[in-house]
């Protein structure tokens, strides 16, 4: 745990938590929802959820509270890891990572990236219900601060074979502002995905993430040029150890957000990494 982050964060850790994988929770949604405003959501967004086989109440019900879950999951990561530990836990002793690691001591978490089942749209009608229960219960103000939406890179897109809309938030939880990298993959998702038990363990994602091939961490660089020699470097590690492999075989320069960027995958651990720089954007921030 980094000594950075107060008892408050900790004590928002812990009630969120309980909130969330609560059962009740879910009950709650739906009587706040009814029928009537479910069918109207499935009516509303009927084509992209077409897209995605999504056709009944049940199943509607099911990726909302399954998307919010990944959410609070990404949130606790991003306010209880480091960037040290991240680095630390995705290459071992695999890479002289010794200026990157400098470079993150005591640094956070730039974003965590993940797909989720909704319609970006209806996410976020979802996500005001999600913050609304929060804030009532326990007296907090939890919010989203910004968004912006945008087209993922070709390069992306032909990595997942479908269309993909990205929408970077940044949400407020007590004085931190925490981005996150939200992908619409438009494409089947599976139904047999399961939501988890009351007081689930949170160190336990597979539930929420097995089925998710482009979750990853990402850290932040401060120049163009430490990302393309870390991706010469990628390129050399992954030629010595197959357990590592590129999902991009060059930068990603993508000039919708302007970000660039490279990742690395390390297959026995199911962990992609990111290290991201940001060029000049004209992205308006909602």
């Amino acid at each position: 745990m980094n000594p950075s982050f107060s008892t408050e964060l900790l004590y928002f850790s812990g009630i969120l938590s309980d909130l969330i994988f609560s059962k009740s929770l879910l009950d709650d949604c739906i009587d706040y929802l009814g029928d009537d405003s479910i069918e109207k959501l499935l009516s509303l967004y009927k084509e992209p959820l077409k897209v995605k086989n999504i056709h009944t109440k049940k199943n509607l019900i099911k990726i909302m509270r399954i998307d919010f879950e990944k959410i609070v999951y990404a949130l606790l990561e991003t306010i209880n890891k480091s960037g040290f530990q991240v680095l630390n836990d995705f290459f071992d002793d695999d890479m002289e990572t010794a200026d990157i690691l400098t470079k993150s001591e005591g640094k956070q978490i730039y974003h965590i990236g993940f797909e989720v089942n909704e319609p970006i749209s209806l996410f976020l009608y979802g996500l005001n219900y999600w913050f609304k229960k929060f804030n009532q219960t326990f007296g907090e103000n939890m919010k989203v601060i910004k968004f912006i939406r945008f087209p993922a890179s070709q390069a992306f897109q032909d990595r997942v074979k479908a269309n993909v809309e990205i929408m970077r938030i940044w949400i407020q939880v007590r004085n931190h502002e925490i981005m996150l990298e939200l992908f619409d993959i438009h494409h089947i998702i599976k139904h047999d995905m399961e939501v988890r038990a009351s007081h689930a363990d949170p160190d336990e994602k597979a539930s929420l993430f097995t089925q998710d091939s482009i979750w990853h961490y990402a850290l932040y660089v401060d120049h163009a040029a430490k990302v393309r020699k870390l991706h010469d470097d990628f390129i050399e590690l992954t030629q010595k150890k197959h357990s590592y492999k590129l999902p991009f075989a060059t930068i990603v320069n993508n000039k919708h957000d302007g970000s660039f960027y490279t990742k690395i995958i390390n297959q026995k651990k199911s962990m992609e990494l990111e290290f991201v720089t940001e060029i000049n954007s004209s992205m308006t921030v909602c």
